[in-house]
């Protein structure tokens, strides 16, 4: 069990509650952690650890997500949009929404809404316009799709699919 909080290193809990150790990544204390799925391979066996991030606040209203080794170090970092989300949103979540494999979405406070891969990679993001304060995945009519509550009152599901690389007519 992880513990994180702005005001101390992370503490590592074990299942007894007994505290095992802190660690604090290098961009300073964690708001809060995710843990994603093991990714399996064809045999069903785990071809991976569980992916970890944490969000941290790297500056006056800037926050990084940051993608996590076992032991806290920062293995990647992916900067937001300025702002504070001014929501309790769950801000960062796993999930299959676009692609192949799941992956990270990541809903920032300027109503933005980055899909990032287990190793930090972009994949793709956009704006609902609107303020997100809440988000989840769900399968509609057999495809992944997005679900979001915003601050009107309003929840919608997106399905997004993958954009072909534009190119110049020959």
């Amino acid at each position: 069990i992880f513990v994180a909080s702005f005001a101390a290193p992370t503490a590592v809990l074990d299942a007894r509650g007994q505290e095992r150790g802190r660690w604090q990544a290098q961009s300073g204390a964690l708001s809060m952690l995710a843990v994603g799925e093991t990714q399996t391979g064809a045999d069903g066996a785990s071809n991976s650890p569980r992916p970890l991030v944490g969000m941290a606040l790297a500056g006056a209203n800037q926050f990084v997500v940051l993608g996590l080794a076992a032991d806290g170090t920062a293995t990647w970092q992916y900067p937001l949009p300025p702002g504070v989300h001014g929501t309790q949103i769950q801000a960062v979540q796993w999930g299959h929404v676009v692609g192949e494999v799941e992956h990270w979405l990541i809903a920032a406070p300027d109503g933005s809404i980055h899909f990032l891969a287990a190793d930090g990679k972009p994949i793709d993001r956009f704006s609902i316009g609107a303020i997100p304060t809440g988000m989840a995945t769900a399968t509609v009519g057999g495809e992944p799709a997005l679900i979001v509550a915003t601050k009107t009152g309003t929840v919608e599901a997106f399905r997004l699919e993958a954009v072909e690389t534009i190119r110049p007519a020959e």
